[in-house]
């Protein structure tokens, strides 16, 4: 499971490290490891803002698994299939646990140098480092409201 969160920042050839608690989980002894990295659009306190999602590629298949199962059903959900198809890249993890992020998924996550890399259960996101702060303190602010929904639901 991916919890925690490290400051990073991007290297010049938009390269960002995935953190070294992270790299247990994915695939050992494997020669190539890839990452599926896409955009996320997370809406709070009124506006959107843009991550990168990284998913290790089981838990890519189980993601897109579930997604593909609603398809079927509902076409709003085949639309967002293909949305999120397009924006999505396959980027291989060199040897010293590098991905290289293509520009357009950088641009559309409005990420600068300065990065925070945060553990998101079953995948990874990366979030510019001033609206990591913004939404943090808003998540802190908003917590007990989050775990009283949780708790009551269930």
């Amino acid at each position: 499971m991916f919890v925690g969160q490290f400051q990073f920042t991007l290297d010049t050839k938009k390269r960002l490290v995935i953190p070294s608690k992270f790299r247990n989980f994915f695939p050992q002894g494997e020669t190539e490891i890839g990452v599926y990295v896409s955009v996320n659009r997370i809406e709070h306190n009124n506006s959107i803002s843009n991550c990168l999602a990284i998913y290790p590629e089981a838990a890519w298949k189980e993601h897109t698994d579930w997604i593909a199962k609603a398809a079927q059903e509902k076409e709003e959900v085949r639309w967002y299939m293909r949305k999120l198809a397009s924006d999505t890249e396959f980027c291989k993890v060199d040897a010293q646990w590098r991905i290289v992020v293509p520009l357009r998924l950088i641009t559309s996550a409005d990420l600068k140098r300065d990065i925070m890399i945060t553990g998101a259960i079953n995948h990874i996101e990366v979030w510019g480092l001033e609206k990591w702060k913004e939404l943090s303190g808003w998540l802190k602010e908003h917590s007990t409201d989050f775990e009283k929904f949780i708790y009551r639901s269930s």
